[in-house]
């Protein structure tokens, strides 16, 4: 099974939507994002919505998604499963003709059809075989294992402190993919309890619940104003390799064990092709931000943004944070260099069409701009002051190998510890 993010924040802010997650192309959980996400033809394709509950930023997708399919003639209906008591909701709620437009509404029955499911008995989606179990949380809210056969992964939704869908995770030792929540910092434990959702420490809990060793554990519906905050408390259960799903990031359950190969390829996919446009009659703010938009990649802490010997169609311009530049030798991780704000990064294997020859990772929450060849090619030849910056970085480079080479030549480690001490003093101007 392959499955692609549209959507998996706890709220809507730019860039980011609200969860849904595609599963080879014809299946969904939830339809928060799910719009927004994909063209009349994908939404088309769909067959299967799997609605773990009836909140909003859960459903909020599903008018579209009917209407879609109303003008582009889709014969099939639509199949949506869930609990009773979220259909429910859904049909007084939202299927209704406050809400959907008038071609939709009369011809409701030929769109969809609901199937209400319950909590350990198993049913089938087409080749899918999906098993409902309780977690705790609203709206009648179910979690979902699901199996094509070959593989299996577990999406528990929206959840506060639960037992049964970790024991049911247990028993399913061939489920090697958890998606599951975090919402809220530590801080807001009392706003997690009576919400009914996670916070870092009490997702502690609910993993040492679960015991998942040999299992990926990604995480989603992370509220926007405390994104900051959730990064670093995360980063603190150190006793759990997690990871956080992102828009636009494919996982190959075939694939498994290597997250940040998917993470990459869901950022080049994301910048690809794209050409940037200039338009002198905006202030450099607004430009600036339009280049954000279309160029602007977030990197969190740990995370690898090039990997040495893998191709290399990007180069990347750092706005926020910082990348150690490393290589790996004879197994032992050798640092180069340490990039901040204004470096760039990644050139030599897009101006050359070669490897990477050096892995690069992030040291703390990056901001980054991600420009192919012609892309960076139109930059700097319409912003002389991009290439400017451009030639005082590779003048400096050549300046550093230099250095390097001259101190080579010295035969006795004396004469290069000196050297290289004078180096230092001319460089920082004593």
């Amino acid at each position: 099974m392959k499955i692609k993010v549209l959507g998996c924040l706890g709220g809507k802010i730019p860039g980011q939507e609200l969860t849904a997650l595609l599963v080879d192309q014809e299946l969904t959980m939830d339809a928060g994002g799910l719009a927004a996400g994909l063209d009349a033809e994908g939404l088309a394709r769909i067959k299967y919505v799997l609605i773990s509950h009836s909140h909003l930023d859960h459903i909020y997708g599903l008018a579209y998604l009917l209407e879609s399919r109303f003008y582009s003639e889709v014969q099939a209906p639509l199949e949506i499963y869930a609990s009773g008591e979220a259909l429910e909701n859904i049909s007084r709620n939202l299927l209704t003709e406050d809400i959907l437009n008038l071609p939709a509404i009369n011809n409701l029955k030929k769109l969809v059809k609901l199937v209400a499911v319950e909590p350990g008995r198993e049913f089938s989606a087409g080749k899918y075989l999906i098993e409902p179990v309780a977690v705790h949380h609203f709206g009648g809210a179910l979690g979902y294992f699901v199996s094509d056969g070959k593989s299996r992964f577990l999406f528990t939704s929206d959840t506060g402190p639960s037992d049964e869908v970790w024991e049911k995770l247990k028993a399913k030792p061939d489920c090697k993919l958890v998606i599951t929540e975090v919402s809220f910092p530590n801080e807001l434990s009392e706003v997690a309890g009576l919400s009914r959702h996670l916070t870092p420490e009490l997702l502690r809990g609910e993993l040492n619940k679960a015991q998942p060793a040999g299992r990926e554990i990604y995480l989603y519906h992370l509220k926007p104003g405390h994104l900051d905050l959730l990064f670093q408390e995360l980063t603190e259960l150190s006793e759990y390799d997690l990871h956080l799903l992102k828009i636009g990031m494919e996982l190959n359950l075939a694939e498994l064990g290597h997250p940040e190969k998917a993470m990459l390829k869901l950022r080049s996919e994301s910048v690809s092709g794209k050409m940037p446009k200039f338009d002198f009659g905006k202030n450099l703010d607004e430009q600036r931000q339009s280049l954000d938009r279309e160029f602007g990649l977030t990197f969190e802490p740990g995370e690898i943004i090039c990997t040495e010997g893998e191709p290399g169609k990007h180069l990347y311009v750092i706005q926020d944070g910082q990348v150690e530049v490393y290589r790996t030798v004879a197994d032992k991780k050798k640092v180069l260099a340490i990039l901040g704000p204004g470096d760039i990064f990644g050139e030599m294997s897009v101006f050359f069409n070669q490897p990477r020859t050096a892995s690069v990772r992030a040291m703390s929450r990056v901001r980054v701009y991600a420009f192919g060849r012609s892309a960076f090619e139109q930059l700097v030849r319409e912003n002389y002051g991009i290439a400017i910056k451009m030639i005082r970085m590779l003048a400096q480079r050549l300046q550093e190998a230099d250095i390097l080479i001259e101190n080579l030549l010295y035969r006795d480690n004396d004469s290069k510890v000196i050297n290289t001490l004078v180096r230092a003093v001319e460089d920082a101007g004593i």
